[in-house]
């Protein structure tokens, strides 16, 4: 018998991880000037992503980028 609640978190995970050709695309909700940096979760069809940089010119983005590699295991430049 299925599980409803795995089900369910198999089905965000869909939403949130979509296959594209050559890759992958990824939603994310980002909160920029959190007071750790880590994968919070989902927050609704997204994955939740907080980092201690501000939303200024690209800062708090190039910090997602790291987190998520870092994460994965992965360089940079493949996020």
């Amino acid at each position: 018998m299925a599980n409803p609640a795995s089900d369910s978190s198999r089905q965000n995970l869909h939403q949130v991880v979509q296959q594209q050709k050559g890759g992958v695309l990824l939603k994310v909700y980002v909160q920029p000037k959190a007071r750790n940096e880590q994968i919070v979760g989902l927050h609704g069809d997204r994955l939740k992503v907080a980092v201690t940089e501000p939303p200024d010119k690209g800062k708090a983005n190039d910090a997602v980028v790291q987190l998520i590699a870092t994460t994965v295991g992965t360089a940079p430049s493949n996020v």
